[in-house]
C-alpha cells in the first residue's frame, strides 16, 4: 500500500576525493518511482558531508528501493557522481523507521558509505 517517506540523509563516508581544488561539495538525490528530491549541499565536506535534511518522498505505486545518488556539485561544470545505492524501502515498511550505513558504488568499484534514517507514514498518500 503507497504512503509516504521522511528521509534524513545523516552523514557519509566518502574514499575518493574528486576536486583537484579544495574539498568537495556533496550531496544527495533520493529518487521512488519518477519522483525525487534533493538534500542541501554540504560545502566543503570533502571525504566526511554531514546534512540535516528532512525530506519527503512519495510513494505511488508499490515501489520496493529508493535510488539514493551522491554527487560533488560543481559550479563551473557539470556536478561529479560520486556514487549510488539502491535501498529497500520493505524494512521501514515494516518497522516504521530505520537507521542505518549504506554501501555506495560507483560502477562496480566501492564508493563509501552513506547512513540514512528513513520514517515510513502509511496514512500519508
Amino acid at each position: 500500500m503507497p504512503g509516504s517517506f521522511i528521509i534524513k540523509p545523516l552523514q557519509a563516508t566518502l574514499l575518493h576525493d574528486l576536486d583537484n581544488i579544495g574539498h568537495m561539495d556533496p550531496y544527495c538525490k533520493f529518487t521512488i518511482g519518477h519522483h525525487s528530491v534533493k538534500s542541501c549541499i554540504a560545502k566543503n565536506a570533502g571525504l566526511h558531508p554531514k546534512w540535516d535534511d528532512i525530506l519527503k518522498l512519495r510513494q505511488k505505486h508499490d515501489e520496493k528501493y529508493c535510488r539514493v545518488v551522491l554527487k560533488d556539485h560543481d559550479t563551473i561544470s557539470f556536478d561529479d557522481y560520486i556514487g549510488e545505492v539502491n535501498v529497500p524501502l520493505e524494512p521501514a515498511m515494516s518497522a516504521g523507521k530505520v537507521k542505518g550505513w549504506y554501501t555506495l558504488f560507483n560502477k562496480q568499484r566501492l564508493a563509501g558509505e552513506v547512513q540514512l534514517e528513513i520514517e515510513y507514514d502509511p496514512n500519508e498518500k
